[in-house]
């Protein structure tokens, strides 16, 4: 559906939406900056805003880079708007990178306070949970 790249043209981040399901999907990609995430949640408001997907699947499995810059906007800025476009429940997929997980782990909790959220190990797992959330359950703690 849509990508994004980064000043060198390196892809940071692909957007696909999937209709039946309410659903966008977000697999980022390489060593995000705080520039390029809030470059990249800003491309995700602009698809709500068009789409109005009731769930979101991020993907960080294939990225590293500490972010904590983006915090503020992102608790800030982003979680009240996607709030009020009509997010519903977000699926996270954590990358492997520690420094990586610190900055997401303080993203989710302040997400929390606006929408379900739940951490899984793999695309697919959260798919399954975003999908039919009767039947799936998160494989990593809350």
């Amino acid at each position: 559906m849509g990508k994004l790249a980064d000043g060198y043209g390196a892809l940071v981040a692909e957007y696909y939406h999937c209709p039946s399901d309410d659903l966008l999907y977000v697999r980022w990609h390489g060593h995000l900056t705080a520039a390029e995430v809030v470059d990249g949640f800003r491309s995700i408001l602009v698809w709500q805003q068009q789409l109005a997907p009731r769930r979101l699947l991020l993907d960080r499995s294939r990225t590293t880079g500490e972010w904590s810059e983006a915090l503020p906007w992102l608790n800030f800025e982003w979680l009240p708007a996607a709030s009020a476009h009509g997010l519903q429940a977000v699926g996270y997929v954590f990358s492997a990178d520690l420094p990586s997980r610190h900055d997401s782990e303080a993203f989710l909790q302040v997400m929390r306070g606006f929408v379900p959220v739940e951490l899984f190990g793999s695309s697919h797992e959260a798919l399954a949970w975003l999908c039919h959330p009767h039947k799936a359950k998160s494989a990593l703690p809350a």
